[in-house]
């Protein structure tokens, strides 16, 4: 896996792009990143999770996100903003970070009518900004624009959550982050549902009927999707072998490993690592 870097020399970038460079390949975001979809439609992966966008979608990536480029039209465009981790934290400072805490594991927004133009008109001042090399102010500026762009998409995270806590769904909606969070820190070394509904101290038939609600997935789908999703960024990005890879992902042996990835992709492990 490849980091999404800027240079040392860079605190940001700016460009209209299709992100043909993330297509297949997934990239660990090492500072934070924002994208505003312009045209076209596409499927992209954040965090194991796809998720479909189009015009007017709008994709945060946290620190530390993995992000991939699924598929695309022809025509997709996006606005990409990157930043450094330095300007990230300090454009996310003293924002609202249960807002942060609901875009770990829905970073796509999809805005509308009036909402919308004033978004894509944020967005192209970010990029006329970015262009004008000369302007001395331009590292403040560019600055100013990432937070104005991050209280903009916080409003509309808390509507969100105003509208969820008004039709009741919000405990199973703070549960299904929290889950989400844990399978992230923890899938590798824990797969079993009773350790994770420990941690949240609720009983497993709960933390199904909350998923199912939620999802449609069992919380073992759940994490297994998780599980599987790093095996396949071991065998396409890495020279471990397959015992090398059961035991970073602690399965007992490679026959394990195999069968339990065949029986979630149809496929051998070597047999995906030879297709890709």
């Amino acid at each position: 896996m490849i980091e999404l870097l800027l240079s040392d020399e860079q605190s940001f970038s700016v460009e209209d792009t299709n992100l043909s460079a993330f297509l297949k390949r997934p990239v660990r975001v090492n500072g934070g990143a924002v994208f505003l979809c312009t045209a076209g439609r596409a499927v992209v992966s954040v965090n194991v999770e796809e998720h479909a966008i189009e015009c007017d979608t709008e994709v945060v990536l946290l620190p530390d996100m993995v992000f991939m480029l699924v598929e695309a039209s022809a025509d997709f465009r996006v606005i990409f903003y990157a930043s450094s981790i330095q300007v990230f934290d300090g454009a996310m400072q003293r924002l609202d970070t249960e807002c942060f805490h609901y875009l770990e594991t829905h970073p796509a927004i999809r805005h509308r009518g009036e909402t919308a133009r004033g978004v894509k008109n944020l967005y192209s001042v970010v990029l006329a900004a970015s262009a004008e090399t000369e302007n001395i102010y331009r590292s403040q500026i560019m600055y100013l624009l990432m937070r104005h762009i991050l209280l903009n998409v916080c409003d509309k995270v808390r509507r969100n959550y105003i509208r969820y806590q008004e039709e009741g769904a919000h405990r199973k909606r703070e549960l299904y982050d929290r889950f989400v969070k844990l399978i992230a820190e923890h899938f590798i070394e824990r797969r079993d549902v009773a350790f994770y509904a420990g941690k949240l101290c609720i009983s497993m038939s709960y933390l199904a009927s909350v998923t199912r609600t939620l999802t449609g997935e069992t919380p073992k789908e759940m994490i297994d999707k998780w599980i599987v999703h790093e095996i396949k960024l071991m065998l396409m990005f890495s020279d471990l072998s397959l015992q090398q890879i059961a035991d970073r992902m602690h399965f007992p042996d490679q026959s394990y490993l195999g069968r339990f990835f065949k029986r979630h992709t149809g496929s051998s492990p070597l047999a995906y690592r030879n297709a890709k």
